[in-house]
């Protein structure tokens, strides 16, 4: 079995017993998700911004830095076609993610440890993780953002809530729909 479906295997089976860390499900949540409402957490989260030449922010992001969809979301953000500004909020789902949202977060540019998170498992590699010990204040952030995300009993990620003409999306996306969504 080569490295990448190796990869794709141990993934999948993480993120299927994984989810459990936080409770959470690969369920939709059985009661309509109140835009407004998850906007008001999002906002309190720590994270961080791309396309920021932009100077309202269009969405904001829930993302796991392990998560497949996540990751398809990142890209399609990340493409030539999306130019609005997202903000995005690592969440740990599941204890392998810790590393990776303390190192994102702990980062001095957050948008570029991801990329380089997302470069180094797209090639097969292990990801980022922190140096060393991680601070009070980015264990805070890490607590913080995992009880907001919890708080939306939603379940899973990705989660995209639109600003403008508050929406909310659950799941992956290209870079097409993210603009059209992002759109309204």
């Amino acid at each position: 079995m080569n490295a990448q479906r190796r990869n794709v295997l141990l993934f999948t089976l993480a993120a299927t017993l994984g989810g459990a860390y936080l409770g959470w499900t690969r369920s939709v949540p059985a009661t309509p998700i109140d835009p407004e409402a998850l906007l008001k957490l999002a906002r309190q989260a720590h994270g961080f911004s791309i396309n920021t030449g932009k100077q309202e922010i269009a969405a904001y992001v829930f993302f796991d830095p392990l998560c497949a969809h996540c990751a398809d979301v990142w890209r399609a953000a990340n493409s030539e076609q999306v130019t609005h500004r997202t903000h995005w909020i690592p969440v740990a789902g599941r204890k392998a993610s810790l590393d990776a949202v303390a190192a994102i977060l702990a980062s001095a540019d957050p948008a570029k440890a991801l990329a380089m998170h997302e470069d180094s498992l797209r090639d097969g590699g292990p990801g980022i993780a922190v140096l060393g010990n991680i601070s009070k204040a980015v264990k805070d952030q890490i607590e913080g953002n995992r009880n907001l995300f919890s708080a939306t009993k939603i379940g899973r990620v990705p989660v995209i809530a639109r600003v403008d003409k508050p929406a909310v999306h659950i799941g992956s996306f290209d870079s097409a729909g993210l603009t059209s969504f992002l759109a309204g």
